[in-house]
């Protein structure tokens, strides 16, 4: 958080149960945060938390994965509808509470080559629902992983997203509904992690 807001005093907690069969693998968990947000402007603490359940299914070569969560960031300024985020060296308005919905899908095909070691098929999808009457945020990836060696990765993705700001929205598109259209670009990330 950035702007006349500073996150403090952070707790947090997460729990997680698996559940392993011959086939399948699952983990159940839930999550929660709390913290303190003060304002340098008005000199007054506000509040923040959030709150998660989160699953995760591998059978054989397909892992799926679901979460829900809340956020609320309670600022003391005069505007408590947003907070501003900073984010890939810029500033983004941010709704202060919303609902996150996300689902992810993906397909693993194992090699054995001294080169190639996998190709994974994936497919993820994010839901931002904001309070105060504003425009939801989407964002969908389809994408190819090819992991080469041990440690290179290549991502090559087709994500689209609506009224989102590193799609082609809007600086605000987070907080406000300024761009309403969906927007699309074909990315490749090659990276070596180790």
């Amino acid at each position: 958080v950035l702007g006349d807001n500073k996150e403090i005093n952070q707790v947090a907690a997460q729990l997680v149960y698996k559940i392993k069969t011959h086939n399948f693998s699952h983990k159940i968990g839930a999550s929660g945060q709390f913290g303190q947000l003060y304002n340098f402007v008005e000199n007054k603490m506000g509040s923040r938390n959030a709150f998660a359940l989160h699953y995760h299914m591998d059978y054989k070569n397909l892992g799926i994965k679901a979460e829900v969560y809340k956020y609320e960031f309670n600022p003391k300024g005069a505007n408590s509808e947003y907070v501003d985020i900073g984010s890939f060296n810029y500033t983004y308005r941010v709704v202060s509470k919303a609902n996150v919905y996300a689902l992810s899908a993906q397909y693993s095909i194992p090699f054995k080559g001294k080169s190639l070691n996998e190709i994974a098929f994936y497919s993820e999808y994010g839901y931002l629902g904001k309070k105060y009457n504003l425009n939801a945020t989407h964002m969908l990836t389809n994408g190819v992983l090819f992991r080469i060696l041990d440690g290179m990765y290549t991502y090559v993705e087709y994500v689209a997203g609506y009224n989102h700001p590193f799609l082609g929205g809007s600086q605000g598109s987070l907080y406000n509904e300024f761009d309403n259209k969906w927007h699309a670009r074909l990315q490749c990330n090659i990276g070596y992690y180790f």
